[in-house]
């Protein structure tokens, strides 16, 4: 048994390649790329091999080129068998504009490039099917992404602060938008959700100024709270005929809101003249702050909800019945 085999995955080894010399790690003769070697600075743009020292590489490992800021891109080397890229491997490269994703990775691990601030262009082959938690994270630069059709799920946080992204298609395998998924996308004017979501988690497009309408898919059970918060462009809202669960806050500073549109067939939630009421019309639940002028309770009205009229500083008088 060669020394090499009693090692196993604890091997480590180097290897030259270009300007950059690479650290790795052996599992059953594959390599993963662990970073560069000590003293190493490298800049610019930069590429996975396919193989080091014979070995074929196979992986990209946890936290390998966190914080190096002067790399710009990065790249897969033709003929290369990455299957997995760990968390965080780029958290923190600052300098970073344009990067692809191997093809033969399933998942973008969580983290992967949080903090990416000059990020532009990403590349996501057709095989992903998963997005980790703040993957994307305060990628403020990243203007436009393309999610694979085969997505199936998204993490918490995954595109948080992208403010530059302008418009953006979640596919159709996908059926729960996260926490925070889209959360402080200032520059989002299109969002497209596919009709399999069933529920929008807390905080969840908080922040989207850009957006100005949000129609619920059909099968959308719940609305987590300050789902919307913040959404200061926002002037209509339309409900899903399924809509059950409205959390706290969601239209929390939605200074710009006149319209909150509920379906008939829906068995929780009612509106009228763009007021949002219980389905029996006997509560009123929110009046939306944009409306203007005079408002009159509806007669069917018995109680008030806590905070119906708040913020709605552009109501000149409300008649009580």
């Amino acid at each position: 048994m060669t020394f090499a085999a009693i090692l196993g995955t604890c091997l480590l080894g180097q290897s030259a390649f270009g300007d950059a010399t690479y650290t790795y790690t052996l599992d059953s003769g594959k390599a993963t790329i662990t970073g560069f070697v000590a003293g190493v600075t490298p800049g610019g743009a930069i590429t996975v091999p396919a193989a080091v020292d014979g070995y074929a590489v196979v992986g990209v490992g946890r936290s390998a080129f966190k914080d190096r800021t002067a790399i710009t891109s990065v790249s897969f080397a033709s003929g290369a068998t990455v299957i997995k890229v760990g968390a965080t491997a780029f958290q923190g490269c600052t300098g970073l504009k344009t990067a692809e994703f191997p093809a033969g990775a399933a998942v973008i691990p969580a983290g992967l490039f949080q903090g990416c601030a000059g990020l532009v262009t990403v590349t996501i082959p057709a095989a992903v099917t998963g997005i980790g938690a703040s993957a994307f994270d305060g990628c403020n630069s990243l203007t436009f992404l393309a999610l694979p059709n085969g997505l199936t799920s998204l993490g918490e946080s995954a595109f948080f602060n992208c403010r530059s992204l302008t418009t953006l298609a979640v596919p159709g395998g996908v059926t729960l938008i996260p926490g925070q998924a889209f959360g402080e996308c200032r520059g989002l004017t299109s969002l497209s959700l596919p009709a399999g979501i069933t529920a929008i988690g807390d905080a969840a497009l908080s922040g989207c100024t850009g957006l100005t309408s949000i129609t619920l898919p059909a099968a959308v059970t719940k609305l987590g709270k300050e789902a919307l918060r913040g959404c200061s462009g926002l002037t209509r809202f339309t409900a899903s005929g399924a809509l059950s669960s409205i959390g706290d806050r969601v239209f929390e500073e939605c200074s710009a809101l006149t319209v909150i549109s509920v379906p008939s067939a829906n068995a929780s939630f009612s509106s009228a003249g763009g007021v949002l009421f219980d389905k029996t019309g006997a509560t009123l639940l929110l009046c939306p702050a944009g409306l203007a002028g005079d408002y009159a309770i509806p007669s069917t009205v018995t109680s008030l909800a806590q905070g119906a009229f708040g913020h709605c500083a552009a109501l000149a008088a409300v008649t009580v019945p």
